[in-house]
């Protein structure tokens, strides 16, 4: 067995720190780093292993490089004026589309997923273009927004485009059905074959359904197309088309379980995902002994 293939057992804890540090490392706010390192950790202690994937899109995950998402609101099933929002400061009243200044110019969207599934009265259609970006960082935007919506009508939808890593939702999704925010989240992996990876939890369960139409690494691949997101304080019946049985499923009662298994046994990982975050974290520890040497420096001169 290759180095690079050795495995180790860790705890949620030691995986929930080292993200956080890592991503701190690479220049993440301490808020930011938190709901990153959150949203990755859920997925490992429930058995989905991304850490080997976020380790290769490490480069890619700065600040510097993730574009700030544009929000828009879809009067109508084309026009979508789009507004420059970031977080913390982004509230879904104060940036209604064309609003707020700074707005960019408008584009030309075909807003037809769900409609059908809503009552436009109630719950307007928000539309994000996370511009490529990770929901790493386009993640707590994202639903942030949803629970406000929902908070305020009842329900909320949300279509995103251009959007990374958007499984890294689950765990995001877990934490608002704890407050009574249920979310169904969705996105084509194949519009040919209309596959589907989609998820759903009720609102105050602990645990989703998790269901993929594709092979077992659709779960990690990029949304090439729109993902959806349905977000409820009411059990609501699936939005998604009724198709044939999904290729796997993941069960709330598996979820349970697998829990229960890494808490009690580990989690088992590979070194090199490990060894390669500790390299970034390492980058805070770095700056705080040199801020540290200076602060010496300039005691002992003084």
């Amino acid at each position: 067995m290759s180095d690079d293939n050795k495995m180790m057992r860790v705890s949620h804890n030691e995986i929930l720190m080292l993200c956080r540090k890592s991503f701190e490392g690479l220049g993440f706010s301490a808020g930011e780093a938190d709901d990153a390192a959150e949203m990755v950790a859920w997925l490992e202690v429930h058995g989905i292993d991304v850490l080997g994937l976020l380790c290769d899109a490490l480069p890619t995950l700065t600040p510097e490089t993730q574009p700030p998402p544009l929000l828009g609101r879809a009067e109508d099933d084309h026009a979508v004026d789009y507004t420059i929002v970031s977080r913390p400061q982004s509230s879904v009243a104060g940036n209604r589309a064309g609003n707020c200044p700074g707005a960019a110019s408008s584009s030309c969207l075909s807003v037809d997923s769900y409609r059908h599934c809503l009552d436009p009265s109630r719950c307007g259609l928000l539309i994000v273009d996370a511009q490529g970006g990770s929901a790493l960082f386009a993640g707590p935007l994202l639903a942030e927004l949803g629970a406000a919506e929902t908070l305020e009508n009842g329900c909320a939808a949300i279509k995103v485009f251009n959007c990374r890593h958007p499984l890294l939702l689950l765990g995001l999704a877990t934490s608002y059905a704890r407050r009574g925010i249920g979310m169904e989240v969705w996105w084509h992996i194949d519009l040919a074959s209309q596959k589907m990876v989609r998820f759903a939890i009720e609102p105050n369960e602990m645990y989703p359904t998790l269901k993929n139409d594709g092979a077992e690494d659709a779960l990690l691949c990029d949304a090439y197309n729109p993902v959806a997101l349905i977000f409820s304080t009411q059990p609501t019946t699936p939005t998604t088309p009724k198709r044939q049985p999904p290729r796997s499923v993941i069960t709330p009662a598996d979820f349970a379980q697998r829990f229960v298994n890494r808490r009690d046994r580990g989690i088992e990982i590979q070194d090199a995902p490990w060894t390669i975050l500790n390299q970034y974290a390492k980058n805070i520890l770095v700056e705080a002994t040199e801020e540290s040497r200076r602060r010496g420096a300039g005691e002992d001169g003084g």
